[in-house]
């Protein structure tokens, strides 16, 4: 779908700030899912069609997001920063610049990406996986802080379950990180 189109089915202008597009979605999310609107032969085929729309968006969002970064300053060079600038991962945790329920559904989909999933708790925040097989084999928990500054901070830590050492925990922090950014 073009983002002209995507943008028609949503109801939002060109040009429409992010939080709009994502209150729009969410609205029309709310109205046309098939969980209430049951009695609409039609809530599954429009549900895909909002959410083919919101993807579509979302990617051209990132795509605009990556040739800004290209054109960024060095690390370090600019004066300053606000919350969710710069460095998405630093240590054991994952800053993203979207509110907790959001970034929750990005992290999911990162920690699916690297390992299964064998644990997820919206409601507290917490996600485990399960990463390599064998004595190398651990386990990956990821417990989001949603912050006021519309950011949230994830925690990640890493435990072993066999025998072998864990591997380094800043490479997968990092990964999480670039695949949970891209999802925004």
């Amino acid at each position: 779908m073009e983002p002209d189109q995507a943008r028609a089915v949503l109801g939002v202008l060109a040009g429409a700030e992010w939080e709009e597009v994502r209150t729009a979605y969410r609205r029309l999310l709310r109205r046309h899912h098939p969980d209430v609107a049951s009695g609409t032969r039609a809530a599954g085929a429009t549900t895909a069609r909002i959410v083919a729309a919101f993807g579509a968006l979302r990617a051209e969002r990132a795509e605009h997001a990556a040739r800004a970064h290209e054109r960024l300053p060095a690390p370090g060079a600019a004066a300053g920063s606000t919350p969710g600038d710069g460095e998405s991962a630093e240590g054991d945790t994952v800053v993203l610049p979207a509110p907790a329920d959001e970034a929750f559904l990005a992290l999911l989909e990162a920690v699916q990406d690297v390992g299964e999933a064998t644990y997820v708790d919206a409601d507290v925040g917490l996600l485990e996986t399960i990463v390599g097989s064998g004595p190398g084999a651990c386990s990956l928990v990821v417990s989001l802080q949603g912050r006021g500054n519309g950011t949230t901070e994830a925690f990640v830590t890493l435990e072993p379950l066999g025998q072998g050492p864990p591997p380094p925990l800043a490479p997968l922090v990092a990964e999480l990180a670039r695949r949970a950014r891209a999802r925004l």
